[in-house]
C-alpha cells in the first residue's frame, strides 16, 4: 500500500500580536514568552510559515519509500533547495540573539521544542497557569526512536521545557540543574501528548525550585514521570533589550 502524502502545513494565526511589555516577577509576563503564538508582525509570520513547510516537508522525505524510481524527483528537489537556500541568504539579513527584541527571542519563537520559527520543533503547545502548566504535542517521524515510538531524547526534551515553565507560577525563572526521568511506558507517535509540570517546593538555599511532571495520553495513562532542580536567575538580565544598561555580574 502506498503511503498516504503528508498533509500540508497548517500555517499558525496572522493576526499581529500585542508586543510584550516585560516585567519581572509577573507570572504572566514570564509565561507569555512560552504561550504566545501569534506572529507580531508579518516577517515573523511569514518566518512560521517557512517552518511549518520545513517540517512538513523533511517528514514526506524521511517517509519517502525506498525506490530508485522517484530518484529524479528527489535530486531535482535538492537542487531547487539549495537554489532557494542561496536566494533567501542573499535577500534576508541574518541576526544573533542579543540582537533581537523581546517578541522575537522567546521560546515560542526559537526554541527547539516549541519555537514557532524553528524546524526542529514538534511544535509542543503550552499553556501557563497559577500553579501548574500543561504542554500538548503530537509526535512525528521526525522524533521518532524505536519504530513506532517518540525518541526518549525528544520526550526528554519536552520535559525540560514545560519543567522550565513552571517556576513562571512563582514569577521566577530559572535554568536546569538537575532532570531525572522515569519512563513507564513508550511514548507513542501521531496521537496527542499531555505534560503537565508544577513546583513541588523551594529548596533550602533560597534560589533552587524542585520541580515534578508527567506525561500521559489522553486515556490518562501515564507515560513518563520527572523531577528536576531549576536555579532561578534574574529573568530581566536574559531579555535582548537595554543589554547595554544592565548591570555587569
Amino acid at each position: 500500500m502506498a503511503t498516504p502524502a503528508t498533509a500540508p502545513a497548517t500555517a499558525p494565526a496572522t493576526a499581529p500580536a500585542t508586543p510584550t511589555t516585560f516585567r519581572p516577577g509577573h507570572a504572566e509576563d514570564l509565561q507569555i514568552f512560552w504561550t504566545r503564538t501569534e506572529p507580531v508582525d508579518a516577517g515573523q509570520a511569514a518566518r512560521f510559515r517557512i517552518a511549518a513547510e520545513l517540517r512538513a516537508l523533511a517528514t514526506l522525505v524521511l517517509r519517502a519509500a525506498p525506490q530508485d524510481t522517484h530518484v529524479p524527483a528527489l535530486d531535482t528537489a535538492a537542487e531547487q533547495l539549495r537554489t532557494l537556500h542561496a536566494e533567501l541568504a542573499a535577500a534576508v539579513p541574518q541576526a544573533d540573539s542579543a540582537q533581537r527584541g523581546a517578541d522575537d527571542f522567546g521560546p515560542a519563537v526559537r526554541c527547539p521544542t516549541i519555537g514557532l520559527a524553528n524546524t526542529l520543533a514538534p511544535p509542543m503547545r503550552v499553556a501557563g497557569g497559577s500553579d501548574t502548566v500543561r504542554g500538548r504535542v503530537v509526535f512525528g517521524e521526525l522524533h521518532e526512536g524505536p519504530l513506532g515510538r517518540a525518541h526518549g531524547g525528544i520526550v526528554s526534551a519536552m520535559f525540560d521545557e514545560i519543567m522550565g515553565m513552571a517556576p513562571t507560577t512563582v514569577g521566577r525563572f530559572g535554568f536546569t540543574r538537575e532532570l531525572r526521568l522515569t519512563y513507564r511506558r513508550a511514548t507513542p507517535l501521531h496521537v496527542p501528548v499531555h505534560y503537565e509540570a508544577r513546583v513541588a517546593e523551594e529548596l533550602p538555599d533560597g534560589r533552587s525550585l524542585r520541580v515534578t511532571a508527567s506525561s500521559h495520553t489522553e486515556d490518562g495513562t501515564t507515560l513518563v514521570e520527572a523531577e528536576a532542580v531549576f536555579h532561578c536567575v534574574d529573568a530581566l538580565r536574559l531579555a535582548p533589550e537595554d543589554a547595554a544598561a544592565r548591570p555587569a555580574g
